[in-house]
């Protein structure tokens, strides 16, 4: 039986496709498989997992993480966050963000900094995946938050997660494509969009995250590495918005863009 197939970009913008089975695979179903790769991917024989305690596993892989004031586990940690901090309950479900990855933190870092000088009242989070960052922004402002995503799981999902932090009043969660659903168009403009996708739908986007702004305005924006940077400062520059800060962790970037 086929239990997951998942694609993703890797460092050296390679696109791999991985899927797991609950048995060796028939020859059939590698054949279907390997037919829709694209012409560009490899195909590796398929391999047997090691037997192991998976739960242990996620456990080790997903200790507490701290990115600023904010402090991330997993429902699986009992332990009380550090004083100051700002806990977010978040587990690895069927949808992007937990914090571990550096496009996450790097996002919550920048809330973070923003938070320490701004105050803004209309919030968006376009592609919220588990809605990490539309639960940090709620906690951190204590304001209402739009989270769209293009995907009805992830919109499940963050509403979910919304509820077990306590926020889900203040966060609206949407089956949305970017800023173009009438629920986002008509709470705008936002004083701060927060978008952690990929580089190239990101500086797609640029005119309309831009019209979606209003002066003095942010928008912070990741799932951005390091060689792909400058297309998307390019971007957002050529909108006419302002390169404020960018925070480099390992290969990715997040960038902190202004309306002036």
């Amino acid at each position: 039986m086929l239990l997951s197939v998942s694609r993703f970009e890797d460092e050296c913008d390679l696109w791999r496709t991985t899927a797991q089975t609950s048995a060796e695979p028939y020859p059939a179903l590698i054949d279907r498989f390997r037919a829709n790769l694209l012409e560009t991917e490899a195909f590796d024989p398929p391999t047997a997992l090691p037997e192991q305690d998976w739960v242990a596993k996620v456990e080790r892989d997903m200790p507490p993480l701290r990115a600023g004031r904010f402090w991330v586990r997993g429902s699986h940690i009992s332990a009380l966050p550090p004083g100051g901090c700002i806990p977010i309950v978040v587990d690895g479900v069927s949808a992007f963000g937990t914090g571990h990855h550096g496009s996450t933190r790097g996002c919550l870092l920048a809330i973070d900094a923003l938070g320490r000088r701004k105050h803004p009242r209309r919030i968006l989070d376009v592609g919220t995946g588990t809605g990490i960052l539309a639960v940090a922004v709620a906690k951190l402002w204590h304001v209402p938050v739009v989270a769209g995503d293009n995907d009805p799981e992830a919109v499940r999902v963050a509403q979910n997660v919304a509820r077990k932090n306590g926020v889900a009043a203040l966060i609206r969660c949407v089956l949305a494509d970017g800023v173009r659903s009438p629920a986002i168009r008509l709470r705008g403009p936002y004083d701060l969009i927060t978008a952690n996708i990929l580089a190239a739908p990101l500086a797609a986007m640029a005119p309309e995250f831009a019209r979606s702004l209003s002066r003095g305005g942010h928008a912070v924006l990741s799932g951005i590495l390091h060689h792909q940077a400058q297309e998307v400062i390019a971007a957002y520059c050529n909108a006419g918005l302002a390169l404020h800060e960018r925070i480099r962790l390992k290969d990715w970037v997040t960038l902190i863009f202004e309306r002036r």
